[in-house]
């Protein structure tokens, strides 16, 4: 299970990379089934408490995938299940803010970005997926 949360994560850090690295480069982005992701990107819920939602993502990814690595190799339980419940926490949390993000996206905005929903369905799958590798 910690395995396919590892690639779970590893998608979602490729998609918020790629998203950041081209709004920070100022290069539109269009979806791959024609969407402009330019309506999302540039609305006033990009942000969070002033940080772009993709450097969000990107933060929220590499954590996940270092404490994710960290428990692979074997740390010590005490310590392990430690880091397990907080992650476990902030994956929950992380998957809020994509049903927040979606609704947004769907309900408010009502335009979309193909790659902004598939990284919010990516943080969703992990919330879900680390709920059932905890319980």
């Amino acid at each position: 299970m910690l395995f396919l949360i590892l690639i779970f994560a590893a998608v979602g850090l490729l998609l918020s990379v790629f998203i950041y690295w081209r709004t920070w480069r100022g290069r539109p982005l269009h979806g791959w089934l024609g969407h402009d992701c330019q309506t999302v990107l540039s609305s006033r819920y990009r942000h969070l408490l002033g940080i772009p939602n993709e450097l969000l993502g990107i933060l929220y990814y590499l954590l996940v995938i270092g404490i994710g690595v960290a428990l692979l190799s074997g740390m010590p339980v005490n310590f392990g299940l430690t880091l397990a419940l907080w992650l476990v926490i902030v994956a929950a949390l992380a998957a809020l803010f994509a049903l927040a993000l979606l609704y947004i996206q769907l309900v408010v905005l009502q335009e979309w970005c193909e790659y902004c929903l598939v990284a919010a369905l990516d943080a969703l799958a992990l919330g879900v997926l680390f709920v059932f590798w905890w319980f």
